[in-house]
């Protein structure tokens, strides 16, 4: 071990502590056994001992697995095991040297949430609608995550760090029902964070750590399940301290049933039937440290290795929570594609050069599979077969080109087929690939689709491919794949502009919503002989002089937003249209309706339902759903017949700083209105801030001060006492005290 030691000397002290502690955790060893690091300085100098690990303050001792009544906390690994000749090899091998990579995972007890006006939420009751809008999703049966989630009665949405619940049916009674704080659970769960160093001085606290909670997507809503996908960054940032990505499943009167904390941070999640796969990734920030676990302890494993990222693949059983997983170090999954049955196929960038490799490393067993080594212009699909027992890898395969776009996978009929993206002496080159379903092993292709074009729409409808690639006008290819071994094209349109996202509304009818200049373009096409043919169009926006936008033209999840439903012939799109007269803007936003007529293939513009911020909508029944995930109010309902407005939601309630400090069972939970004085940072009775140091004061007329978090202050410190401001957000109580968490805050007036 002297040659790594030597290697060591050379990282500043910073760096250093920071990756003992990258080690620490991984061992799960934090408080019960300290870790040691020696580091020897060049020459005759003496010897240093340092020490930092995290320490959970509202538990003493955490070990391996540390249990206190019905709340336990794991912290755990995966990986690959090293002997100390291994990782001198390794670390002499790297001009960087080696790094540890962790996943960490805690079982909890429910805490954390508010229930504001239900103590159950009805999910799917006898009175429940029989049609209702749901995420648009890739393959039939298998959920994806996006910032709502309908399920027929309650909407709910995520919004920062919380999620709400809308009792959403019947439309008049629209409400705010439940909030689950992701944000408050994190930090409840946890436990205040700090770092320490051990010396021989003794212990010293480095920094005290706070979380940054988001939540980043929902899936499920029915049978009683939400699944909450949260992103944990702690601050002050460190490099040593990778972000987590929580899985918190909610039951139906939104209370945590259990959740586990992954490393890294979400890439794309997939729930069918009773399985969740959670994708995260973690790069490499830390300095260069090798963590040794002696093979003869029983406990978890640990990822070492020298490449910049590691993935993280996770089964769930949502009922449960039992879970397994498998580790990739060396390449973060650009796209992930689920089926119904469970299997799961990863496209994965190759990350170039002969020595660096993709390994996955299964938690069951601890085997390695090394995948073929390849650049980026290559792209390795991996089959796997996930269920929460066991994940299984099962085949790869190795392809010219890349993958950007969910859509440029699919499986069909026991083939898988393939978009890339090829990189040529001539340019980009547009390639179909049709492979075996099991093995991955090559049946057909079809290099040449486009040249020097990129890919925009990607649409596979059963034994056809519909394709837009676009440079000056858009191709819309039609690609007979009846014969896996002889794909062929069987036509094209050209138009200007481009379709970003291609949609099935009946069986000889496709609905392509794109752009073309400024404007945001919807396009029936009319599948003949299964080319298609432009029947109708409509354009949002003005022709010149504006702009327009929509989340649907996302490339990579604008689809999520996308709304149509087949009973009423209507789509929904969200809209934000910004025109410009003599140099100023006015701006429009909400949601377009637009009718599609499916017996005579029509389109004809309803209306747009106005809703500043709306980012999503849905429907239930015959009325549609306006979102507005960080706008008030949050949810519209309207009238699909008369696109009046029926109802909005939360309801807002004027109060005074003095009226929630006198009541705070009151008003806990409830969206306010709260007009005062910026009063900075420190309060004048020496109250801590309740969640982050950022933390800030309003002052009401008596001088009585309450703290706002969740929203940067109106103004530095030496402001405060000079402004007047308007908070809007919910009341939220910690250790008896209340304080907003705020939703907008806007400065009125000054004190002058």
């Amino acid at each position: 071990m002297r040659g790594i030691s030597s290697r060591l000397a050379g990282l500043t002290a910073a760096a250093l502590l920071l990756g003992i502690l990258v080690g620490v955790v991984a061992g799960g060893r934090l408080l019960a056994q300290p870790s040691t690091v020696t580091v020897t300085a060049p020459g005759p100098a003496s010897t240093i001992v340092k020490t930092v690990f995290i320490v959970n303050t509202s538990t003493v001792t955490v070990t391996a697995e540390q249990s206190s009544g019905n709340a336990s906390q794991l912290w755990s690994s995966v990986g690959l095991y090293l002997s100390p000749t291994e990782a001198l090899k390794l670390f002499q091998a790297a001009p960087l040297g080696p790094v540890v990579y962790t996943l960490d995972t805690a079982m909890v007890t429910p805490v954390g949430v508010t229930v504001t006006a239900a103590t159950r939420l009805v999910v799917q009751s006898a009175s429940a609608p029989a049609e209702y809008g749901s995420t648009n999703v890739q393959v039939a049966g298998v959920d994806e995550p996006d910032i709502v989630e309908n399920n027929g009665t309650h909407l709910f949405v995520a919004r920062g760090g919380i999620v709400e619940a809308y009792r959403a049916w019947p439309p008049r009674e629209l409400s705010l029902a439940a909030v689950f704080d992701a944000q408050r659970y994190v930090e409840n769960t946890t436990g205040p964070m700090r770092l320490l160093l051990e010396t021989k001085a003794g212990m010293e606290v480095l920094l005290n750590l706070t979380h940054q909670v988001r939540v980043v997507g929902l899936l499920g809503g029915e049978g009683g399940r939400l699944v909450v996908l949260a992103v944990d960054m702690l601050s002050p940032w460190l490099p040593g301290l990778p972000p987590r990505t929580w899985v918190i499943v909610l039951g139906s009167d939104m209370r945590p049933l259990w959740s586990r904390a992954l490393a890294g941070t979400l890439v794309d999640a997939r729930l069918a039937n009773d399985t969740l796969v959670v994708a995260t990734t973690q790069w490499r920030m830390a300095p260069p440290i090798v963590f040794l676990k002696d093979k003869a302890v029983a406990g978890p494993l640990v990822v070492v290795g020298q490449e910049p990222v590691t993935t993280t693949l996770a089964a769930f059983s949502v009922e449960t929570g039992r879970y397994s997983m498998v580790a990739f170090a060396g390449a973060r999954p650009r796209t992930i594609y689920m089926t119904t049955s469970g299997d799961v196929y990863m496209a994965l960038p190759g990350v170039g050069g002969e020595e660096r490799r993709v390994t996955v490393t299964a938690q069951s067993t601890g085997e390695t599979l090394v995948l073929p080594a390849s650049d980026w212009r290559r792209t390795t699909l991996l089959r796997l077969h996930a269920s929460p027992d066991a994940i299984t890898p099962a085949a790869t395969a190795t392809l010219p080109g890349t993958i950007n776009k969910q859509w440029q996978l699919d499986v069909y009929n026991g083939t898988v087929r393939v978009v890339t993206t090829a990189y040529t002496s001539e340019g980009t080159r547009v390639d179909l690939y049709i492979l075996d379903a099991e093995t991955l092993e090559k049946i057909g292709e079809l290099k040449g689709i486009a040249v020097r074009e990129r890919v925009h729409a990607v649409r596979f409808l059963g034994p056809y491919l519909y394709l837009v690639t676009f440079r000056n006008t858009d191709p819309l290819f039609a690609i007979d794949l009846h014969d896996p071994a002889r794909p062929r094209i069987l036509g094209y349109l050209k138009a200007p502009g481009f379709d970003e996202y291609l949609h099935p509304v009946a069986e000889n009818l496709l609905l392509g919503i794109g752009r073309e200049d400024a404007r945001l373009r919807v396009t029936l096409y009319q599948l003949k002989d299964a080319v298609p043919e432009p029947v109708a169009r409509i354009y949002l926006g003005p022709k010149s002089g504006g702009y327009s936008w929509s989340p649907v033209l996302d490339p990579f999840r604008g689809h999520r937003a996308f709304t149509y439903s087949p009973r009423n012939g209507i789509a929904l799109i969200p809209v934000t249209i910004t025109a410009y007269q003599n140099g100023a803007p006015t701006q429009k936003a909400g949601a377009a309706v637009i009718r599609v007529d499916t017996e005579k293939p029509g389109l004809k513009l309803l209306g747009l339902l106005s809703h500043m911020g709306a980012q999503r909508a849905t429907y239930i029944d015959g009325y549609a759903y306006t979102i507005a995930p960080s706008r008030l109010p949050r949810v519209k309902a309207w009238s699909l017949d008369t696109l009046k407005e029926v109802a909005e939601a939360p309801r807002v309630e004027k109060a005074t700083v003095e009226e929630i400090l006198a009541e705070p069972a009151k008003y806990r939970g409830k969206l306010v209105e709260v007009t005062g004085v910026y009063a900075g940072w420190a309060s004048t009775a020496g109250t801590p801030p309740p969640i982050t140091r950022s933390d800030w004061l309003l002052r009401g007329k008596t001088g009585a001060e309450i703290y706002v978090t969740g929203a940067a202050p109106p103004a530095p410190p030496t402001m405060a006492g000079k402004l007047i401001v308007r908070v809007v957000g919910v009341v939220e109580v910690k250790d008896g005290t209340p304080y907003i968490r705020a939703v907008s805050v806007e400065t009125i007036a000054s004190t002058r």
